[in-house]
């Protein structure tokens, strides 16, 4: 298991920016620059140093699971579901394709 990187003084966005993750409650939000020292998470109110930031993950999606998040769902389970999330996870798998 890797261990996700902090935003350093050599991280840079690229064309795209980057995906970061708050350390406190683990929301990501895409930064197009990193001409800050500190931002405020906009989930957890709590402001963080640069240097405190995590690098969050690079998802690659198959295209059901694109379906899915477009649709509002989750693109698979997790075990942090309510039962009213899984249910509704559960409603959208396709098990005729199964066989």
């Amino acid at each position: 298991m890797t261990t996700q990187q902090h935003v350093t003084n050599h991280t840079r966005a690229g064309k795209r920016g980057k995906m970061l993750e708050c350390p406190h409650c683990h929301h990501t939000w895409n930064a197009g620059h990193f001409a800050w020292s500190g931002f405020q998470c906009v989930k957890c109110i709590t402001m963080v140093d640069k240097q405190d930031w995590l690098i969050a993950p690079v998802l690659v999606l198959d295209k059901e699971a694109m379906r899915r998040v477009a649709a509002g769902l989750p693109a698979k389970y997790s075990a942090d579901m309510t039962d009213a999330e899984y249910n509704e996870y559960l409603k959208t798998l396709d098990f005729e394709s199964c066989g």
